[in-house]
């Protein structure tokens, strides 16, 4: 295994990846492709990923999450902190009011507020620049605008994108496609 500070980073989300969103309708398929929370854990912990959660959820509920019985397997974990993230864009004191009250993004045009996965990009974007490392996201929320970034700003770094179906979360393809990811860097 390699050291602490040259394993590559695993930045996960949790709702809709670790946890599925409720569906109306469950198929075989999505029930065959579901896996379970402990063995998430149990095969993402035994490889040598630093486990990172990149989820909006509050410290606090994130710290919750990762502390459950089903979750211990992961081992140490950190949190990247998505919600101070500087902007440095004129309105994004504006911005951080608008999400404190709930105002829609409509309310300063339709480029006015961040989206969530953008944040989340800012705050990966952040953790890369003070010391960069191979990494995976897994994030229900990836988008081809997001993914077009990661691809141009890391175009010289080894990483992998992974958008789960929400409804699913991590399915067995996927789990797999991570741990082949970090057997490069065993």
């Amino acid at each position: 295994m390699n050291s602490f500070e040259s394993k590559p980073n695993l930045y996960l989300d949790i709702d809709g990846v670790i946890y599925p969103f409720a569906s109306d309708e469950e198929t075989e398929e999505q029930e065959r492709a579901s896996v379970p929370r402990n063995e998430i854990a149990r095969r993402l912990g035994s490889t040598c990923l630093n486990i990172v959660w990149c989820s909006s959820r509050s410290e606090r509920s994130v710290s919750f999450t990762a502390g459950t019985e089903d979750m211990k397997e992961l081992g140490d974990t950190r949190i990247l902190d998505t919600r101070n993230v500087e902007d440095t864009r004129p309105w994004a004191k504006r911005k951080l009011e608008a999400i404190r009250w709930r105002i829609t993004p409509s309310y300063f045009g339709e480029k006015a507020i961040k989206t969530w996965i953008e944040t989340k990009f800012d705050a990966i974007s952040a953790d890369q620049k003070d010391n960069p490392l191979p990494f995976v996201w897994v994030d229900d929320d990836l988008n081809d605008e997001i993914t077009h970034l990661v691809e141009t700003d890391f175009a010289n770094q080894p990483h992998l994108l992974i958008r789960p179906t929400s409804t699913v979360g991590i399915s067995i393809d996927e789990l797999t496609n991570i741990e082949a990811f970090a057997k490069r860097f065993d």
